[in-house]
């Protein structure tokens, strides 16, 4: 459980960080930058479109993909969800150098899916820890529950419309980071980023600790 939490507060640290290559035309056009780089799980990508992106300390995915098994399991299948990923972007309301767009994402929600992961995993990982299996094991048993569930799933998805605020600046229109817009973002695109999953750990978690 610590190792996929990890891997989740590192996406949203991707996020919460991040910011589009090359300056973008309008407000519009880092919206619709930023969210082909959220199609692509591409933190270098969306890495641009922020103000005051360039200066922050950004959690690289690739090295997250490499720690172990079960991480690169899970970062493998939120890249297929996020190639999922729909999104239409509108025309942006200016007001000066401000500006909101509104987006209206399409995505897939494998929230319940890693619920039921996680419950029948917990169950197996009792019985292993009890008779003394090593983590190699533990990690056979999360991969294994994992492909069982996810192969061949239909997955549902979800709709949902945000207003993503920007600031003109001197290298062309940015999503906004300031503090007041920036944590609310944040917390919008997250289950979008993360297809619930992310959701789906925080309450599994807390019914263990409830």
């Amino acid at each position: 459980m610590k190792k996929v939490i990890s891997l989740m507060l590192a996406l949203v640290l991707a996020l919460s960080l991040t910011a589009c290559g090359g300056k973008a035309s309008g407000p519009e056009g880092v919206v619709s930058q930023f969210c082909k780089g959220l199609q692509e799980l591409d933190e270098k990508a969306i890495a641009q479109c922020f103000e005051n992106g360039d200066d922050l300390e950004l959690s690289d995915l690739e090295d997250v993909d490499s720690d172990d098994a079960v991480a690169q399991k899970i970062m493998d299948f939120m890249k297929s969800c996020a190639g999922r990923l729909k999104y239409q972007v509108g025309e942006a309301t200016v007001d000066g150098d401000t500006a909101t767009v509104p987006v209206e994402f399409t995505y897939v929600n494998a929230g319940s899916l890693m619920t039921e992961i996680l419950t029948e995993y917990i169950s197996q990982a009792w019985s292993l820890a009890l008779s003394g299996a090593d983590d190699e094991k533990l990690a056979a048993a999360f991969e294994e529950v994992f492909d069982e569930k996810t192969t061949g799933a239909d997955f549902p998805t979800l709709t949902a419309t945000l207003t993503i605020p920007c600031v003109q600046t001197s290298d062309g229109w940015k999503i906004s980071s300031s503090a007041d817009s920036s944590e609310e973002l944040s917390d919008q695109l997250l289950d979008i980023l993360t297809s619930n999953i992310y959701g789906a750990l925080e309450d599994f978690g807390a019914g263990l600790l409830g």
